[in-house]
């Protein structure tokens, strides 16, 4: 499954039923951005590291119990 083409409302359904998670998200972009950047240089840094440590906080939020609403 291309999570690229999917909108917000879908990952974000996705990710609540357990389908997905939010590293599984980051990665998706991550992969899109590695596979077509050199074509069309729209990113002067990439804060990978960081976005899937934030990705995995989200999913230690998520497997807990927390509700995406309640993320502030």
């Amino acid at each position: 499954m291309d999570l690229n083409y999917l909108t917000a409302y879908n990952l974000k359904r996705k990710m609540e039923s357990g389908q997905i998670s939010c590293l599984d998200i980051a990665e998706s972009v991550f992969s899109r951005i590695e596979d077509i950047d050199g074509t069309v240089n729209a990113y002067i840094r990439v804060e990978k590291e960081n976005a899937f440590k934030e990705a995995k906080k989200i999913d230690r939020r998520l497997s807990s119990g927390e509700k995406i609403e309640d993320f502030t």
